[in-house]
C-alpha cells in the first residue's frame, strides 16, 4: 500500500478510510453470527425418559397414582383390572394403556431447573410432603419398580406431532426437564374407572318416565325413531310446553351414562328417590334411581342402575347392564 500516495490524494485517504470501516462492520457482524448460532444450536439431544420401558410393558402388573391426598393402587389380575381403594371397581383399559404407553414414549427435549427451590413452581415438589406433583409408579407382578416419575404442569402448546409438553422429574434426583408425549398424568380416581356401565344411544330411545321425590310424575315420548322431538304426554290442562324440543334433555338423560366415583350401594338409602326409567324401541327397560347428598357442604348426587329386557332381544343387554352395575352406586 503506497502510504505517501493516500496522504497526497484526499479522495484515496477517504476511500481507504471507508474500506476499513467496512472491513470492521463484516467482522463485527461475522462474530454476531457465530455467537448466536452458538446460542441456538442444540445442546440437549432428545431421549427417552425410561429407556427399554417399552419393551417391559408386557410385565405391568399394577400403577400407582399417588398426590398430596393419596394413592390410587390400580392392579391387574386374572379377572381383569381393578382399583383397589373403591372396592376393587373394575379400572379404565383405556386410561391403564394411555399412561402406560404413553409414559414409555415420553421424550425428555430440554433440561429446566435444578435447584429445589424452583420445583414448586413447576408443580413437582413431592405429593408426599403435601406438593402438587403427581407421582406415577409402573410396578411388575413381584412389585419391582418398571419406571416411576413426578409429573407437573402441562404447557398450552403442543409439537408437529401433536405432542403436549409436561414438566417431570424422576424421583432420585432435582432436575427438572420438559418432555414432550402424549401421556396426561391424572391422579382423579374418575379418570381411573371403568365408564362402560350402560350406553343407550338416543336413536334407540322411545319413552322415558320420571318420578320425582316429591311433585308429579312425567314421561316423554316419540312413535318413530325417525321422530326429532319427544312429547309431553298428559299436558296438564290450560299449560303448554315452552318449545318443541324442551322434552329432549330429559330423553336424553341415559344417553352417556358416566360418573366421577363409585361406591358400594349399600352405603346409601335409595328408599325415597326419583326414578327415571327409559325404555328403548327394541325392548331395553333402564331404571336410574337418583338421591341427593351432602358431601363436605356440597351437594353431590349418586345413582343406582338396574335394566330389564322387555323382549328376547334385549336379554343379553339388560343381563351384562346388571353384572356391571350390581351392588353399586354411582356419583
Amino acid at each position: 500500500i503506497d502510504i505517501a500516495a493516500i496522504k497526497a490524494d484526499p479522495r484515496r485517504k477517504a476511500l481507504a478510510i471507508l474500506s476499513g470501516v467496512t472491513a470492521l462492520f463484516v467482522v463485527l457482524a461475522t462474530l454476531a453470527l457465530m455467537q448466536r448460532g452458538g446460542e441456538t444450536a442444540i445442546k440437549y439431544a432428545p431421549r427417552l425418559l425410561f429407556p427399554g420401558l417399552q419393551q417391559q410393558l408386557d410385565m405391568l402388573a399394577e400403577i400407582d397414582i399417588t398426590d398430596a391426598l393419596g394413592t390410587l393402587h390400580v392392579k391387574g389380575s386374572d379377572a381383569g383390572w381393578v382399583v383397589a381403594e373403591r372396592d376393587n371397581f373394575p379400572a379404565s383399559i383405556d386410561q391403564i394403556r394411555a399412561t402406560a404407553v404413553g409414559m414409555s414414549e415420553l421424550e425428555l427435549v430440554e433440561p429446566k431447573t435444578a435447584n429445589p427451590e424452583f420445583l414448586d413452581a413447576l408443580n413437582l415438589s413431592a405429593p408426599e410432603k403435601k406438593g402438587r406433583a403427581i407421582k406415577i409408579s409402573l410396578r411388575d407382578k413381584t412389585g419391582k419398580i418398571l419406571a416411576e416419575a413426578f409429573f407437573g404442569k402441562t404447557t398450552q402448546t403442543s409439537d408437529s406431532l401433536g405432542r403436549t409438553g409436561v414438566y417431570v422429574r424422576r424421583l432420585n434426583e432435582n432436575q427438572a426437564y420438559l418432555a414432550r408425549g402424549y401421556v396426561m398424568a391424572s391422579s382423579a380416581v374418575g379418570d381411573w374407572l371403568a365408564k362402560n356401565v350402560v350406553s343407550v344411544g338416543r336413536e334407540r330411545i322411545q319413552t322415558v318416565s320420571s318420578q320425582p321425590v316429591s311433585g308429579a310424575a312425567y314421561t316423554v315420548t316419540r312413535e318413530a325413531k325417525d321422530q326429532p322431538d319427544f312429547r309431553l304426554v298428559d299436558i296438564p290442562k290450560g299449560r303448554a310446553i315452552a318449545y318443541d324440543s324442551a322434552p329432549d334433555g330429559i330423553a336424553a338423560a341415559v344417553t352417556g351414562f358416566t360418573f366421577e366415583d363409585v361406591k358400594k350401594a349399600s352405603a346409601f338409602d335409595f328408599s325415597k328417590a326419583t326414578v327415571v326409567t327409559t325404555r328403548t324401541f327394541d325392548g331395553l327397560s333402564v331404571s336410574v334411581r337418583v338421591i341427593e347428598k351432602m358431601d363436605n357442604g356440597e351437594k353431590t348426587y349418586w345413582a343406582v342402575v338396574a335394566a330389564q329386557a322387555e323382549s328376547a332381544e334385549a336379554q343379553a343387554e339388560a343381563s351384562l347392564i346388571n353384572t356391571r352395575a350390581k351392588d353399586w352406586a354411582f356419583q
